[in-house]
């Protein structure tokens, strides 16, 4: 044995080693499957497509008519986790 390593160090090491990726959350990670992440991916997909809907008939008040590209970054909001919940449960 190496000066200084004791056999206490090389325990503390080797459970280091073992733990190196646990996560606090991984009963969270562990419930995200294939199926979550799909309607995860979906309910994006149609949020997009209906904010897209939306743009083509939205104008700002200063453009005054309706424009393709009247939608402006400042106009867009986030979706609220509730929104997202029941887009991914209508899906």
């Amino acid at each position: 044995m190496l000066d200084g390593i004791t056999a206490s160090l090389i325990t503390n090491w080797n459970e280091a080693y073992t733990k190196a990726h646990v996560h606090a959350n991984a009963t969270t990670l562990d419930g995200i499957t294939a199926e979550k992440v799909a309607a995860w991916d979906s309910a994006e997909a149609s949020a997009k497509a209906y904010a897209d809907g939306l743009a083509g008939n939205y104008a700002t008040a200063a453009q005054g008519t309706k424009a393709d590209t009247a939608l402006q970054p400042a106009d867009v909001v986030a979706l609220t986790s509730a929104e997202i919940d029941a887009a991914i449960a209508n899906a």
